[in-house]
């Protein structure tokens, strides 16, 4: 029972991250591009590389860590992403500038700000503890050694 409390944290981030980046992938970049065109304070040139590579980023960590391949690299990864998407969305969560949506897991999925804002914050505890752990039990890494 311990093995698989362990594993829980492993599932929900990875499996967040790795749906968010496939709900973004199954559509046009420039959908997520118009998302965080939202965010003035990102400057223009940056708003098309991250909106190509953002979601490729969160498919292969969000899947490496689903199946325990690099889980380590992985939870790094996907924290250091919690906490920049923390850092992006405080801004309009603490001005009370009610966006309609994210465009976290693609457009037209009706998750609110608010909400993701909470869920980045819970990717984020678990993905630090996530560093803290020596051992993934149910990790491929076991079996690749």
């Amino acid at each position: 029972m311990k093995k698989f409390l362990q594993v829980l944290p492993r599932l929900m981030v990875g499996g967040t991250f790795l749906t968010a980046g496939f709900m973004k992938l199954l559509e046009p970049a420039q959908n997520f591009q118009l998302v965080l065109e939202q965010f003035t304070w990102i400057p223009r040139t940056a708003l098309e590389p991250l909106a190509k590579s953002i979601p490729w980023i969160e498919w292969i960590a969000g899947g490496w860590l689903l199946v325990g391949f690099l889980p380590r690299l992985a939870a790094a990864v996907l924290g250091l992403l919690s906490l920049s998407f923390i850092v992006i969305l405080s801004g309009p969560v603490w001005a009370g500038q009610g966006l309609a949506e994210c465009g976290c897991f693609g457009t037209g999925t009706g998750i609110s700000i608010n909400q993701m804002y909470g869920l980045d914050w819970v990717n984020l505890v678990l993905a630090a503890f996530l560093l803290t752990r020596s051992a993934y039990p149910f990790a491929l890494e076991n079996r690749i050694r």
